[in-house]
C-alpha cells in the first residue's frame, strides 16, 4: 500500500549532489500537492542559482588546490565576488536600495541582467546592483597592482574568514526557503557526485587478503593469485571488463557511489583517462539487463542478488557487504598476455594510512599518469 514517487534533475554539472536539498523539499511538496507547478518552481529555483562570480580554475590550479588543505589559496580569484557581497551589505545598511524590478518575480535568485539594465545583476532580495565595465577594470587593475608589490594587503577584511576556497558558496531559494550551497571547484572531468574513494579502497582491502582461486587471467592478475583486490579491480577497469557492484538490500545510492568511485579511480582521479562515466550505470535492475549487456565494459551498481547467480552477465563482481571481489568463470581469456605495471600495487599497500580523501585522489592521479607514461 506504499506510495512511491521519484523526482530527478537532469544537469550537465558533475556536482549534481548539491541539488539534493532542493529535490527533497520539492518531493515533499509534491506528495502534498502533486502538480506541474511544483516541478516548475523547482526548475526556476535551481536555474536561478547565482554562479556569476564562480572562479574558473585551469588544470594546474585545480591540481594545486587538490593537493593542499590550505583553505585560502587563490584568494584573488574571489575578489569580485566578495566585493559584490560587500556592496550589497553597504546598500542595505545605508538604505540605498534600488527600485524593484517587477517583471522578475520574488525569490527568483540571481540572473545575468534585466531588459532595462543588461549590465546589472538581479538579486534575491529584489534589488539589483549595477556592475559597470569600468568597475570590473578597476578591480582587476587593483588586483594586479597589489600582486606586483609583493606584499600582502587584505583587500577583504572580515569577509573571507572561515571560508574554504575549494568551494564556491551560493544559495538556492526554493518556496521561500534559502538553501546554502557549496559548489566544489576542483572536480576533474571523470568525477561525478559526492563519492568516497577511501570507502571504495577500504571496503575491498581486507587486512589479510586471501589468494584468489580463479584461473589466472593475464589482464587481471598482475601478481598472480596474490594480486591485491584493488589492483585486480583497477586492472578490470583499465581493460574494460564488465564490472558489477552488488549491495543486496542497500539503498540505490550506496551502490551508485561505489560505481562513481570506481570511475574516478580508473581514470586517475578523473583527470588522466576518459570514458569511464560514459559506460557507467550507477544503478540498474533486471528490467534493464538487455540494454546493459549491449555496453562493452560497463560499470554497474545493483541491489538484486540474482545478478550474482548469472556469471555470464559480468566479468568481475564486487560485493560491498562481504568486501569480496569475484572473477566470473565465464570470463573470456585473451590469446595474448599483457600485464599492468607492478608499481600500481603501491596505491593499496596501506589503505589505513591514507591521510585524507584529497590525498587518496591525488595518489591515483599520479598512479595513472605513471602507467600511461610507460
Amino acid at each position: 500500500g506504499a506510495v512511491v514517487k521519484a523526482m530527478a534533475i537532469c544537469t550537465r554539472h558533475q556536482y549534481l549532489h548539491i541539488y539534493k536539498p532542493a529535490l527533497l523539499l520539492a518531493l515533499d511538496k509534491y506528495f502534498q500537492e502533486p502538480s506541474v507547478e511544483v516541478l516548475a518552481s523547482l526548475y526556476q529555483a535551481v536555474n536561478s542559482m547565482d554562479c556569476r562570480y564562480m572562479p574558473k580554475f585551469n588544470a594546474h590550479e585545480k591540481s594545486i588546490l587538490r593537493s593542499s588543505e590550505n583553505k585560502d589559496m587563490f584568494e584573488e580569484k574571489f575578489i569580485p565576488y566578495e566585493n559584490s557581497r560587500k556592496h550589497i551589505r553597504d546598500n542595505s545598511s545605508t538604505g540605498n536600495e534600488q527600485p524593484l524590478n517587477e517583471g522578475s518575480g520574488k525569490g527568483s535568485g540571481i540572473t545575468s541582467g534585466t531588459e532595462e539594465n543588461p549590465n546589472s545583476i538581479y538579486m534575491n532580495n529584489d534589488d539589483y546592483m549595477p556592475v559597470s565595465d569600468e568597475e570590473k577594470e578597476r578591480l582587476e587593475r587593483e588586483r594586479l597592482a597589489n600582486l606586483k608589490k609583493g606584499t600582502y594587503i587584505d583587500l577583504m577584511p572580515n569577509l573571507n574568514k572561515n571560508k574554504d576556497r575549494h568551494f564556491f558558496e551560493t544559495k538556492i531559494v526554493y518556496n521561500g526557503i534559502k538553501l546554502p550551497i557549496r559548489v566544489p571547484l576542483t572536480v576533474n572531468p571523470e568525477e561525478v557526485g559526492d563519492f568516497s574513494l577511501i570507502k571504495l579502497i577500504t571496503t575491498f582491502s581486507p587486512p589479510s587478503p586471501a589468494p584468489f582461486n580463479h584461473a589466472f587471467h593475464p589482464h587481471l592478475d598482475s601478481s598472480g593469485n596474490q594480486t591485491h583486490p584493488i589492483i585486480l579491480l583497477l586492472n578490470a577497469l583499465l581493460t574494460q571488463k564488465r564490472i558489477i557492484f552488488l549491495g543486496q538490500g542497500h539503498p540505490s545510492g550506496d551502490v551508485a557511489n561505489y560505481v562513481l568511485s570506481a570511475c574516478a579511480m580508473g581514470s586517475g582521479s578523473g583527470g588522466v583517462l576518459r570514458g569511464f562515466t560514459e559506460r557507467a550505470f550507477p544503478y540498474t535492475n533486471l528490467t534493464n539487463v538487455d540494454d546493459l549487456l549491449k555496453v562493452p565494459g560497463f560499470i554497474a551498481g545493483v541491489t538484486n542478488r540474482i545478478f550474482e547467480d548469472h556469471s555470464s552477465w559480468w566479468d568481475v563482481l564486487c560485493n560491498i557487504d562481504t568486501g569480496k571481489i569475484t572473477v566470473s568463470k565465464d570470463i573470456a581469456t585473451p590469446s595474448y598476455g599483457t600485464k599492468p605495471d607492478d608499481k600500481l600495487e603501491e596505491g593499496t599497500r596501506s589503505p589505513s594510512s591514507i591521510r585524507s580523501e584529497s590525498w587518496g585522489r591525488e595518489k591515483w592521479d599520479t598512479t595513472d599518469n605513471e602507467f600511461m607514461a610507460e
